[in-house]
Parts: C-alpha cells; structure tokens; sequence
C-alpha cells in the first residue's frame, strides 16, 4: 500500500537508537544535555557540531514542504506481536525487517528501524512547544544515510489509536531494561490523522541523543496530532522529561 507521506513534529542501527554506548546520559544535572560532550570524546559532536537537533521550526531554520509528499511504501500498516522496550531514556519499539516499512523522499527509499517517544515534545514550531513527539527513526543501509520523520501530539479530550496499546499501563515496561509484548499497533490510524504528513518541515540535524550524529534528514509534519490526557499521563510518568533542549 503506497501512502503519501509529509510533515510533523523519529550507530548501529536498529537504526538511530535512543542510546549510545555504554556511559551513563540523561537529561539533567551533570549527565544532562549540556554536559553530554563531557561524558565522553564519543559525544563530542553533541557541542562541537554545526547542525544539531532538535531546533525551533521557523521559516528561517527550516523549509515547509507542501508540494514533494513523502511516500509510504508500507505492506501492512496494522503490525503485530511489537516488543516495548524502556531502555532508559525512552519507551521504543524495534520494528522487525521483515516488516519492511519504507518511505521514499526525493527518490531515495529508507526503512523504518524503530520508533520512540519525547515528553514534551523536542522540537518547537515558532517557539512552541507541545506536549509529546514521536520519532519515526529509518535508514538507508547501501547509502549509509539517516532520515527521523517526527510526529508532535498535543494532549487533549480525544485518545489516539495508534497509541491505544502502548499507553495502557499493562502494556509499558515500567523498569529499564524490561520490555513487553503489544498484541498491534494501529500505524494507519495515525498517519491519517496527521494527513499523511502531506505538509513537513525539513532540514538537515542530527540525532536528538548521544553521539548525536549529524547527517540526518529530519521531516517533522505540520499537522499537530492528538492523545488523551490519560494516555498522556500513563507515558509520561514513565518516561519522565526526556527532551534535549532545542539547538
């Protein structure tokens, strides 16, 4: 099934994992963000380099794309049997190659590796920021090069069916290091809500974490999606604050 895809506020790869090596990051004190190049020469890009991620989307620091949608070359959007794994830094779900989830931009085809998720969102539109943001993480192995498609959600009265299975309490490993089964997830729904993400901002960053690598094509949409104020608290009192700020 082809989708066309564009826009939103997502190495080793099982892609652009949320983790890097074996020192010790996180998000405040003395392994927080403005400390991450201390850590270790490995980090050192995370000061050092020019293209950093997230950013503040403007006009200025990004392009609005209306007119070259992504396209999603997905065989199956409704993907069952996921693990979710708190890996510490985030909950993030691995996506099996034989999954084979695809998007094509500008006629180069990149496979979705895993997905994860920031409370609160880390990139900002116009100085705002929102309540989450997913990153849909892919890659393009023969070419070696990194795209993240971000989607931001505002919390709202209305719950999300694409995270109707990872948000129920059950369903979150709670520990780092634990993970859980989820019977599917709903990618279909989600893509629908956000228009296919037929509108994006894009620019070239980085990797939002440590080693926090430049290179990456970053595609963040425009339209803003919606999770309920329920599922937005069961996530987030897991997942704590986990955004890098903007660069």
């Amino acid at each position: 099934m082809i989708l066309k895809f564009t826009t939103i506020a997502l190495l080793s790869l099982q892609f652009l994992g949320a983790s890097s090596s074996d020192v010790h990051w996180g998000y405040d004190g003395q392994d927080g963000p403005d400390k991450w190049a201390l850590l270790s020469p490995e980090f050192a890009t995370c000061k050092t380099g020019k293209y950093q991620s997230p950013i503040d989307l403007t006009r200025t620091s990004a392009k609005i794309i209306t007119d070259k949608p992504l396209n999603i070359h997905w065989p199956n959007l409704r993907t069952p049997g996921l693990n979710v794994t708190n890996n510490g830094h985030t909950l993030q779900v691995n996506l099996p190659s034989h999954t084979n989830l695809t998007i094509v931009r500008d006629g180069i085809p990149y496979r979705l590796g895993q997905f994860h998720i920031h409370t609160p969102s880390e990139h900002h539109v116009f100085g705002k920021y929102f309540d989450m943001e997913i990153h849909f993480v892919l890659n393009n192995a023969k070419l070696n090069k990194n795209h993240v498609v971000g989607i931001v959600f505002e919390a709202t009265s209305k719950r999300s069916t694409f995270l109707n299975q990872i948000s129920q309490t059950r369903n979150i490993p709670t520990e780092a290091g634990h993970s859980t089964t989820i019977a599917n997830i709903d990618f279909h729904s989600l893509f629908k809500e956000v228009q296919n993400v037929n509108e994006y901002w894009a620019y070239e960053g980085s990797l939002t974490t440590p080693p926090c690598t430049e290179g990456v094509r970053w595609a963040v949409a425009r339209k803003v999606a919606q999770l309920s104020w329920s599922q937005f608290q069961a996530l987030r009192n897991v997942i704590k604050f986990n955004a890098r700020n903007v660069q």
